[in-house]
């Protein structure tokens, strides 16, 4: 048994065997609360990616949520960024009914974020999108084309923010016209 100060500046007692990945992957063991490694966890999905393994970057997905979720949400972003990573990731692999309840999920997470409500707005027509573009692909036109008219009111409504961050005419005319690669 060896004395030592953890990376929270914490004395503790142990072994000191811990190899610093291995801490990082498998999670912080000295206490709450902590930052959760959004630069492993990402990295690790996009890694994943690039080869084209869905299940492992989606693995690392829900588990930086979890970690996320665990250390108080202290990341300077808000949760429904991971959520649409998670429904981008199924959409774009066509697990159309994953993706979907992936963008239902990041909806749920906007009204009790810290997020300012312009934002949680930008959020809100991103999601919206999503779900237009998963309804596209499921061969649900009609329902996609409602979608996207809801958008461009969102646009229409919201003045100058919105028109710069939801551009209806660039994404959403080629999927309720049933064109492009949704």
């Amino acid at each position: 048994q060896t004395s030592f100060v953890d990376t929270r500046n914490n004395k503790r007692e142990g072994k000191l065997l811990l190899k610093p990945v291995q801490t990082v992957i498998n999670g912080v063991p000295f206490g709450r609360p902590y930052q959760a490694p959004f630069a492993v966890r990402y990295g690790l999905a996009f890694s994943y990616l690039y080869e084209g393994r869905v299940d492992p970057a989606l693995a690392a997905l829900q588990t930086y949520l979890a970690e996320y979720k665990d250390s108080g949400s202290a990341q300077g972003f808000p949760e429904v960024f991971i959520w649409n990573s998670i429904a981008r990731i199924n959409l774009e692999n066509g697990r159309l009914d994953a993706a979907m309840k992936a963008y239902e999920k990041g909806y749920e997470s906007v009204p009790g974020s810290s997020l300012p409500e312009d934002q949680k707005q930008v959020w809100y027509g991103r999601l919206q999108h999503g779900r237009c573009r998963t309804r596209a692909k499921m061969g649900k036109r009609q329902e996609a084309w409602t979608e996207a008219q809801k958008i461009k009111k969102m646009i229409d409504d919201g003045g100058e923010l919105y028109k710069v961050r939801l551009r209806f005419p660039v994404v959403l005319e080629p999927v309720a016209a049933g064109r492009g690669p949704w």
